[in-house]
């Protein structure tokens, strides 16, 4: 029978590891898009509408606009406005507890121990957070564990053993897969994702049960012949109903095909897009690597591994190492579905390690063993004072973002149709919009949902320049790379860019008898075109005043939460891709 002290020990030692996987996933910096969902989530409530074409451009005025983001969007809006920055920093917060939490109970729930399974959600939790952003993203990867967690559920009641007869009423957690996916579709794109990992488990459980008479080679075949054709009849039919469920979105099957084509065309100017380099080492390469060893040791050496959701997990393996920004799905996956059979992996292993080993070891005595909720609450106190300052602010580093030239821009009054390095402009956005400016950004962080390809062709040329040697994609229709197309074709009125980015820097000191510098600091430089704004008065310095600021940091409403001068002496080309 437990004692007291054994059941404070388990809730602590599972708070413990929860809160530390939170901690690691509690970035507090914001992101470069983050303004930007905020202001079209803002309208949408404003409004109660949803906009068909780009708004906030002046370059792709009546294009067509497909936000797969509008209830995340709407939900971060909603939230900021209610309960301010805490609504967003608490809100990634509680929503990393749940990820982690949802495969840590139901580890549990199968006696797996809190070592495999607690470190299991630290090796998770590094994988994910380097893309736990304030972005809609973070709850695309919500509602991917909770698919898992339908998913490992339907699995392991099929694979009961005989002296429960499997039947149609086992499918029954799948059933949540078809409003989740309907929920999912409308609030990112990673539904597509989703749809894939379910037909993929969903369709190898069919072929299993089709096999007939081979089934035996299956772990899962027990208890299910008698029943297999109702049960593909059932696994069939709530495929199709998750499908069908994607296509209430505003959109309908344009959204699809949107998808469809997206994906087909590659995207070397985003990050997120890069694969993983395994010679780097860095913290997403040993976590993949981990994880994708672990993978082939239950492929191995698993007594009773479940191939539909083995095969699945190691092809979404593949498509990570491609894609960096699949890691984290991957992670969510294998913490779902992996840890009873690497629990079972080790125990053999430790038993092993034991018959070969003389048994010197003594049992833990009473008096350590109570010792262990003292400590336990000291480590989740020790996370709790760390993990505080990051919910209770929300920075914006002056060292990334033009916190000093946008403040600028606004005391100037300098409106009009503006030009700002990539991921600098829905930063830029949130204050014309806030500051009631009537100006517009050339391109933003919505790339492709918004874009004409032409125009992000024209953007990165001028970003690149002519001389870049790093992997792009352009359209054969935009012709050679012109870096002053976008300066003579969509005819900015300002230019706002990053001092970081040399071809910039270069392309708009070529071109001073049509352009004035009107500012420049540390990390920017403010141009105007002459025909549009008289000679005003330049700042120029090579100094970063503000180095950290409260988000949003708008100038009329700033509230600086450090404030130094910061010299800046390397001013050397870095790519202008979008940050992780």
């Amino acid at each position: 029978m437990k004692t007291a002290s054994q059941d404070r020990s388990k809730w602590l030692g599972a708070l413990a590891v929860l809160t530390t996987c939170s901690l690691v996933m509690s970035m507090n910096e914001a992101d470069p898009d983050l303004w930007g969902h905020l202001q079209y989530g803002r309208e949408i409530l404003s409004t109660g509408e949803l906009p068909k074409t780009a708004t906030w451009t002046f370059t792709a005025e009546g294009y067509r606009w497909i936000n797969h983001e509008n209830f995340a969007e709407l939900a971060m809006a909603a939230a900021y406005d209610k309960f301010g920055h805490w609504g967003l920093t608490l809100g990634k917060y509680i929503l990393g507890l749940f990820v982690i939490g949802l495969s840590y109970w139901s580890a549990r729930r199968q006696n797996v121990p809190p070592i495999t399974i607690g470190a299991m959600c630290l090796v998770a939790a590094y994988a994910i957070e380097f893309h736990w952003h304030f972005r809609p993203q973070v709850l695309g990867y919500g509602c991917f564990a909770v698919l898992c967690f339908l998913l490992k559920q339907a699995v392991d009641r099929l694979s009961s053993s005989a002296a429960h007869p499997v039947g149609i009423r086992d499918l029954a957690p799948l059933l949540g897969t078809i409003p989740l996916m309907a929920f999912w579709a409308n609030s990112h794109g990673s539904f597509a994702a989703g749809l894939a990992v379910g037909m993929s488990v969903l369709g190898m459980l069919a072929l299993q049960l089709m096999l007939g008479p081979v089934l035996t080679l299956f772990p899962q075949a027990s208890g299910l012949r008698s029943n297999r054709w109702a049960l593909v009849s059932g696994l069939v039919t709530v495929g199709f109903l998750a499908l069908a469920a994607t296509f209430g979105n505003p959109y309908g099957i344009q959204l699809h095909l949107w998808l469809w084509d997206a994906l087909h065309v590659p995207r070397p100017e985003i990050r997120d897009w890069e694969g993983i380099s395994l010679v780097s080492l860095d913290r997403q390469a040993l976590m993949f690597l981990v994880i994708t060893s672990s993978l082939v040791a239950v492929a191995a050496r698993s007594r009773r591994p479940s191939w539909p959701l083995l095969i699945t997990a190691l092809l979404i393996a593949t498509q990570a190492y491609s894609h960096i920004r699949h890691l984290p799905l991957l992670a969510i996956l294998w913490l779902s579905w992996f840890p009873k059979s690497l629990e079972d992996l080790r125990s053999r292993v430790t038993a092993h390690f034991r018959e070969s080993v003389p048994k010197t070891a003594r049992p833990i005595s009473t008096r350590r063993r109570s010792w262990q909720p003292i400590f336990l609450a000291a480590w989740i106190a020790v996370v709790g004072v760390l993990t505080w300052p990051r919910i209770a602010q929300l920075r914006v580093d002056g060292t990334r973002f033009p916190v000093d030239a946008v403040r600028f821009l606004v005391d100037q009054r300098l409106e009009g149709n503006t030009l700002v390095t990539f991921n600098w402009a829905q930063y830029a956005i949130g204050v014309f919009a806030h500051e009631e400016m009537e100006s517009r950004v050339a391109f933003d962080g919505r790339f492709r949902t918004c874009y004409p390809q032409s125009v992000i062709d024209r953007h990165f040329d001028f970003l690149f320049g002519s001389d870049y040697d790093g992997p792009r994609y352009r359209s054969p229709e935009s012709g050679p790379i012109d870096p002053i197309a976008t300066l003579e074709v969509d005819q900015p009125d300002f230019v706002l860019i990053s001092r970081k980015q040399r071809p910039s820097i270069r392309i708009m000191e070529s071109v001073t008898d049509d352009w004035d510098l009107l500012y420049q600091d540390g990390l920017a430089q403010i141009w105007a075109r002459k025909d549009k704004e008289p000679r005003r008065r330049s700042v120029e310095t090579d100094e970063i005043a503000t180095s950290i600021a409260a988000f949003p940091a708008f100038p009329s409403t700033s509230r600086t939460l450090r404030d130094r001068r910061v010299a800046t002496t390397e001013n050397r080309f870095t790519s202008p891709q979008k940050e992780r």
